[in-house]
Protein backbone atom coordinates (compact mmCIF):
# COMPACT_ATOMS: atom_id res chain seq x y z
CA UNK A 1 0.00 0.00 0.00
CA UNK A 2 2.81 2.32 0.85
CA UNK A 3 4.61 1.91 -2.42
CA UNK A 4 1.45 2.48 -3.93
CA UNK A 5 1.03 5.61 -1.89
CA UNK A 6 4.33 6.92 -3.59
CA UNK A 7 3.89 5.91 -7.04
CA UNK A 8 0.73 8.03 -6.86
CA UNK A 9 2.49 10.67 -5.16
CA UNK A 10 5.55 10.85 -7.57
CA UNK A 11 3.18 10.75 -10.63
CA UNK A 12 1.62 13.58 -9.44
CA UNK A 13 4.76 15.85 -8.68
CA UNK A 14 6.00 14.85 -12.40
CA UNK A 15 2.69 15.64 -13.36
CA UNK A 16 2.91 19.09 -11.64
CA UNK A 17 6.19 20.13 -13.02
CA UNK A 18 5.47 18.97 -16.63
CA UNK A 19 2.03 19.82 -17.03
CA UNK A 20 1.25 22.21 -19.90
CA UNK A 21 -1.39 22.00 -22.48
CA UNK A 22 -0.55 21.11 -25.96
CA UNK A 23 1.60 23.62 -28.36
CA UNK A 24 -0.58 25.53 -30.63
CA UNK A 25 1.24 26.24 -34.16
CA UNK A 26 -0.05 29.60 -35.62
CA UNK A 27 0.13 29.91 -39.10
CA UNK A 28 -1.73 33.13 -40.08
CA UNK A 29 -4.16 31.73 -42.15
CA UNK A 30 -7.18 32.77 -40.88
CA UNK A 31 -6.09 36.37 -40.64
CA UNK A 32 -8.46 36.59 -43.81
CA UNK A 33 -7.54 37.28 -47.88
CA UNK A 34 -6.21 40.56 -47.24
CA UNK A 35 -4.45 39.89 -43.94
CA UNK A 36 -3.68 43.35 -42.40
CA UNK A 37 -2.80 43.98 -37.98
CA UNK A 38 -3.97 41.22 -35.93
CA UNK A 39 -6.23 42.32 -32.94
CA UNK A 40 -5.84 41.38 -29.55
CA UNK A 41 -7.07 38.05 -29.00
CA UNK A 42 -5.98 36.48 -32.01
CA UNK A 43 -4.78 32.64 -31.37
CA UNK A 44 -5.04 33.80 -27.57
CA UNK A 45 -2.68 36.35 -27.29
CA UNK A 46 -2.24 40.16 -27.63
CA UNK A 47 -0.22 41.39 -30.52
CA UNK A 48 1.41 45.18 -30.93
CA UNK A 49 2.66 45.68 -34.34
CA UNK A 50 1.82 42.77 -35.97
CA UNK A 51 0.57 42.80 -39.85
CA UNK A 52 -0.21 39.50 -41.17
CA UNK A 53 -0.16 39.96 -45.30
CA UNK A 54 -0.47 37.64 -48.54
CA UNK A 55 2.55 38.68 -50.36
CA UNK A 56 1.24 37.21 -53.36
CA UNK A 57 -1.26 39.16 -53.10
CA UNK A 58 0.29 42.28 -52.47
CA UNK A 59 3.34 41.80 -54.28
CA UNK A 60 2.42 39.43 -57.28
CA UNK A 61 5.89 37.58 -57.63
CA UNK A 62 7.77 40.03 -55.45
CA UNK A 63 10.02 37.25 -53.61
CA UNK A 64 9.75 39.88 -50.62
CA UNK A 65 9.61 37.50 -47.22
CA UNK A 66 8.07 34.29 -49.32
CA UNK A 67 10.94 32.17 -48.27
CA UNK A 68 9.16 32.46 -44.72
CA UNK A 69 5.56 31.36 -46.39
CA UNK A 70 6.01 27.33 -45.54
CA UNK A 71 2.15 26.87 -44.89
CA UNK A 72 -0.47 28.60 -46.83
CA UNK A 73 -0.39 31.81 -48.14
CA UNK A 74 0.01 34.28 -45.28
CA UNK A 75 2.66 35.65 -43.15
CA UNK A 76 4.02 37.31 -39.84
CA UNK A 77 5.66 41.03 -40.43
CA UNK A 78 6.46 44.15 -38.16
CA UNK A 79 5.22 47.13 -39.39
CA UNK A 80 6.99 49.37 -40.70
CA UNK A 81 10.04 47.61 -39.41
CA UNK A 82 9.31 48.90 -35.87
CA UNK A 83 8.68 46.91 -33.02
CA UNK A 84 6.21 43.70 -32.58
CA UNK A 85 5.02 42.41 -29.48
CA UNK A 86 3.25 39.17 -28.41
CA UNK A 87 1.87 39.05 -24.56
CA UNK A 88 -0.50 37.25 -22.65
CA UNK A 89 -0.56 34.88 -19.85
CA UNK A 90 2.35 32.80 -19.37
CA UNK A 91 3.15 31.34 -22.63
CA UNK A 92 6.10 29.08 -24.06
CA UNK A 93 7.29 30.74 -27.82
CA UNK A 94 9.45 27.82 -28.73
CA UNK A 95 10.08 28.59 -32.56
CA UNK A 96 9.29 29.84 -35.70
CA UNK A 97 10.08 30.14 -39.83
CA UNK A 98 12.31 33.99 -39.89
CA UNK A 99 13.49 35.25 -42.83
CA UNK A 100 13.87 39.66 -43.50
CA UNK A 101 11.71 40.93 -45.79
CA UNK A 102 13.81 42.91 -47.72
CA UNK A 103 17.59 42.85 -46.58
CA UNK A 104 20.63 41.31 -46.60
CA UNK A 105 22.32 40.46 -42.61
CA UNK A 106 19.28 42.27 -40.64
CA UNK A 107 19.36 41.62 -37.32
CA UNK A 108 16.22 40.35 -35.24
CA UNK A 109 16.59 40.94 -31.34
CA UNK A 110 14.73 39.08 -29.53
CA UNK A 111 13.59 40.15 -25.61
CA UNK A 112 11.22 37.66 -23.36
CA UNK A 113 10.11 39.23 -20.46
CA UNK A 114 8.25 37.26 -17.43
CA UNK A 115 6.21 40.52 -14.92
CA UNK A 116 8.27 42.72 -15.98
CA UNK A 117 11.56 41.09 -15.61
CA UNK A 118 13.83 40.38 -18.83
CA UNK A 119 14.54 36.75 -18.85
CA UNK A 120 15.97 36.66 -22.80
CA UNK A 121 17.52 38.38 -24.77
CA UNK A 122 18.86 36.81 -28.30
CA UNK A 123 20.07 37.83 -31.44
CA UNK A 124 19.67 36.54 -34.82
CA UNK A 125 20.78 37.49 -38.51
CA UNK A 126 18.23 37.32 -41.06
CA UNK A 127 18.28 37.55 -45.18
CA UNK A 128 15.55 37.66 -47.40
CA UNK A 129 16.25 35.24 -49.55
CA UNK A 130 16.36 31.92 -46.99
CA UNK A 131 14.60 31.21 -44.21
CA UNK A 132 15.85 29.92 -40.86
CA UNK A 133 13.87 27.83 -38.38
CA UNK A 134 14.87 29.69 -35.59
CA UNK A 135 14.48 27.69 -32.24
CA UNK A 136 13.74 30.00 -29.88
CA UNK A 137 13.33 28.65 -26.56
CA UNK A 138 11.49 30.83 -24.58
CA UNK A 139 9.97 29.48 -22.34
CA UNK A 140 7.33 30.86 -19.15
CA UNK A 141 7.51 34.43 -20.60
CA UNK A 142 4.36 36.48 -20.78
CA UNK A 143 5.60 39.43 -23.01
CA UNK A 144 8.18 38.77 -26.11
CA UNK A 145 9.41 41.52 -28.21
CA UNK A 146 10.76 41.23 -31.85
CA UNK A 147 12.82 44.21 -32.80
CA UNK A 148 14.82 44.14 -36.39
CA UNK A 149 17.50 46.86 -37.38
CA UNK A 150 20.52 47.41 -39.85
CA UNK A 151 21.04 45.20 -42.79
CA UNK A 152 21.79 46.06 -46.35
CA UNK A 153 18.66 46.92 -48.76
CA UNK A 154 18.67 44.18 -52.02
CA UNK A 155 19.05 46.45 -54.61
CA UNK A 156 15.47 44.66 -55.94
CA UNK A 157 14.13 46.56 -53.13
CA UNK A 158 15.71 49.81 -53.08
CA UNK A 159 11.97 51.56 -54.25
CA UNK A 160 10.31 50.07 -51.50
CA UNK A 161 11.64 49.28 -47.97
CA UNK A 162 12.50 48.99 -44.63
CA UNK A 163 13.73 47.18 -41.41
CA UNK A 164 10.77 44.44 -41.17
CA UNK A 165 11.13 40.67 -40.86
CA UNK A 166 8.94 38.02 -41.84
CA UNK A 167 7.60 35.04 -39.78
CA UNK A 168 5.32 31.79 -39.93
CA UNK A 169 4.16 29.00 -37.97
CA UNK A 170 5.44 30.37 -34.66
CA UNK A 171 4.94 27.68 -31.79
CA UNK A 172 3.50 28.11 -28.63
CA UNK A 173 2.42 26.47 -25.59
CA UNK A 174 1.56 27.37 -21.99
CA UNK A 175 4.26 28.22 -19.71
CA UNK A 176 6.12 25.24 -18.03
CA UNK A 177 9.48 24.90 -16.11
CA UNK A 178 11.70 22.93 -18.77
CA UNK A 179 14.79 25.67 -18.73
CA UNK A 180 14.77 24.51 -14.54
CA UNK A 181 15.97 21.08 -14.98
CA UNK A 182 18.32 22.08 -18.23
CA UNK A 183 22.21 22.01 -17.13
CA UNK A 184 22.74 24.85 -19.61
CA UNK A 185 19.94 27.94 -20.19
CA UNK A 186 20.87 30.21 -23.00
CA UNK A 187 23.86 32.75 -21.97
CA UNK A 188 22.29 35.78 -20.74
CA UNK A 189 18.87 34.14 -19.44
CA UNK A 190 17.78 33.69 -16.35
CA UNK A 191 14.82 31.48 -15.62
CA UNK A 192 12.81 31.58 -12.59
CA UNK A 193 9.99 28.68 -11.82
CA UNK A 194 6.49 29.42 -11.51
CA UNK A 195 4.76 29.85 -8.17
CA UNK A 196 2.37 26.89 -8.90
CA UNK A 197 5.11 24.58 -9.40
CA UNK A 198 7.40 25.91 -6.49
CA UNK A 199 4.41 25.29 -4.30
CA UNK A 200 3.57 21.63 -5.77
CA UNK A 201 7.64 20.83 -5.62
CA UNK A 202 7.47 22.03 -1.75
CA UNK A 203 4.52 20.24 -1.02
CA UNK A 204 5.63 16.80 -2.59
CA UNK A 205 9.17 16.97 -0.70
CA UNK A 206 7.23 17.65 2.72
CA UNK A 207 4.74 14.80 2.11
CA UNK A 208 7.34 12.56 1.21
CA UNK A 209 9.44 13.47 4.35
CA UNK A 210 6.89 12.54 6.37
CA UNK A 211 6.66 9.66 4.93
CA UNK A 212 9.95 8.73 5.26
CA UNK A 213 10.19 9.32 8.58
CA UNK A 214 7.27 7.77 10.04
CA UNK A 215 8.80 4.69 8.24
CA UNK A 216 11.89 5.30 10.05
CA UNK A 217 9.83 5.81 13.63
CA UNK A 218 8.11 2.17 12.76
CA UNK A 219 11.69 0.30 11.67
CA UNK A 220 12.67 1.46 15.36
CA UNK A 221 9.67 0.52 17.10
CA UNK A 222 10.31 -2.85 15.10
Amino acid sequence: MRSLKLSLLSLSLVAGLSSTAAAQQVTFEDAGTAGGFLSNGYAGFNWSNAYAADPFAAYGSMPNGLATVVSGTHMLLNGGGQALAISGSTFNLTSGIFAAAWTNGLNLNVKGFSAGTMLYNQNYTLNWTTAQNLALNLYGVDNVVFSSSGGTVDASFAWDSNQSFAADNLEFGTGDTQRIFEEDPPVGTSVVPEPMTVSLMAAGLLVLGGVQSRRRRFATKR
